[in-house]
Parts: structure tokens; C-alpha cells; sequence
């Protein structure tokens, strides 16, 4: 099933939750989603454009079952009502700043006026295919290998810039068996926090010979460690804290080449 869903940028910060955690809990009302579910978030004024394509992956959460996101809510008295009934998970696909979804061009493609209330696409298929349509060009856009790996390390320059207990909040949300995306050819999506924490916690020093890191990153001036994993992610190794070494260049490549 699709869904079209209302947020509203002026009570909660939708873009720096799901920057944060990559999810949120919303609150479900009467609206029977089930687990698998596609969730299209339109945000209302002043963006008024739909901006999240978002996945159930649980229903019927309690208040006691969600995260504390209080500091998203811009006013407060509405996050304590908002603790009453049920809730979904929606974990973030994709998000897109197109144009082609703005609400006038929305318009011109079936949809009536901006969604007040939760809306089933399957009543208006002609609105559906459009939405699809704009979010599976985007999706199918090919990266190199290059761009992947240069799109990832600015993610971990954020994430050492970022305090620890946020990284370890967004950690906490992830799965650690990490998806993976198809470019020109076949890498894991892993964590920037994980290689962020691993980096920290060595101080620039190889995690395995204990030398010196060899120079420091032109991009940053942080100290050159590569992130290494233990077990391999291709053999079924988990993107977790303990199965990471930073690790010198020489190492590295010994482990590997070795």
C-alpha cells in the first residue's frame, strides 16, 4: 500500500530527525498502515513540496516503544499530546528537493489540493505513477565508485565533527547487517559514525603495529587510519564497533594483500 502524509515544518523538524536518526515515530491515528507500507511525506508551508519517501517497518508502537525526540518538537505542549495512542515506524528511503514535486505540479498530476489527512495512492493511480515515476529517476541516477566513496567520507568528516552521543544514537538505529546499493559495481552501505568512532578511539595510532599514523588527510588534517573490518562484510562480518580496526596504510593493505 501507498500512502500520501502532511508534515508540518512550523511543529517538528522532519529534516533534522531524519538526519539524526534516518527514521521517525509518527503518530498513527486511524490510519491502518501495515509493516512494508511506502509513506510519501508532503511538507506543507513554507516548502510545500513532498520531500520523504519513507518504509513501515513497525505498527502500533506505544509511547513506551518510541524514541525521545522532544527536542524536534517546536512546541512542546504538542509533544506531550502527541504521547497518547499508536504510532509507525517509517525509516527513510530517499529524499528529494525536485521541483517535480512541488505542490503545483502535484496539482497538475491528480492530486486535488495539498493532503490534510492521510491519503491511499491507490485511489488516484494517476497520482501514484507521477510520484513513483520522479523518485525512481532520482534513484536510478549511476554513481562511480569514486563518487560513493567521496559522498561516504564527507558523511564521516560530519560525523567527527559531531559529539559522541549522537553518534552512538544514530548507530543505535541502524542495522548491522548494512544494506547494499548498486553503482558501477557492488559496495556495503556502512555506518560514518563507526569509522568516525574507530578514528577517535585510536588517536592516530594504528590500531595493529601501534605506529604513528603515516601523515595526516589533506581534506581535514586529521591523522591517515583506514577503517578496516575484522570480518569481512562480504563473509557476513557486522558493521559494528567491535569488528573495526583503524588501522596505517601498510597494515591495511597487509591484511588484505598479505
Amino acid at each position: 500500500m501507498n500512502w500520501l502524509i502532511s508534515a508540518n515544518p512550523k511543529v517538528y523538524d522532519h529534516e533534522s530527525s531524519f538526519n539524526d536518526f534516518n527514521s521517525i515515530d509518527w503518530r498513527q491515528g486511524r490510519t491502518n498502515y501495515s509493516v512494508g507500507d511506502i509513506v510519501y511525506i508532503y511538507v506543507s508551508r513554507p516548502d510545500m513540496h513532498l520531500k520523504y519517501k519513507c518504509i513501515v517497518k513497525a505498527a502500533g508502537l506505544t509511547s513506551n516503544n518510541i524514541r525521545d525526540d522532544k527536542s524536534y518538537w517546536h512546541d512542546k505542549d504538542k509533544y506531550y499530546n502527541s504521547l497518547n495512542g499508536c504510532y509507525v515506524r517509517l525509516d527513510l528511503l530517499n529524499k528529494t528537493s525536485s521541483s517535480e514535486l512541488s505542490l503545483h505540479q502535484l496539482i497538475k498530476n491528480g492530486m486535488k489540493q495539498a493532503p490534510q489527512s492521510p491519503m491511499k495512492l491507490e485511489n488516484n493511480f494517476e497520482l501514484l505513477e507521477y510520484i513513483q515515476s520522479i523518485f525512481e529517476s532520482e534513484e536510478n541516477e549511476v554513481l562511480t565508485l569514486e563518487d560513493v566513496n567521496n559522498i561516504f567520507y564527507g558523511k564521516v568528516s560530519d560525523s567527527l565533527k559531531d559529539n559522541q552521543a549522537a553518534r552512538l544514537a544514530r548507530i543505535s538505529t541502524i542495522d548491522k547487517k548494512p544494506t547494499k546499493k548498486v553503482v558501477i559495481t557492488e559496495i556495503y552501505s556502512r555506518s560514518p559514525d563507526i569509522v568516525a568512532i574507530a578514528l577517535l578511539r585510536a588517536k592516530g595510532i594504528c590500531e595493529r603495529c601501534n605506529k604513528k599514523a603515516p601523515f595526516n588527510r589533506k581534506s581535514d588534517n586529521t591523522p591517515f587510519l583506514e577503517v578496516h573490518h575484522v570480518q569481512s562484510l562480504s563473509s557476513g562480518g557486522a558493521d559494528s564497533l567491535d569488528n573495526v580496526l583503524a588501522l596505517c596504510p601498510n597494515c591495511h593493505r597487509e591484511l588484505h594483500y598479505g
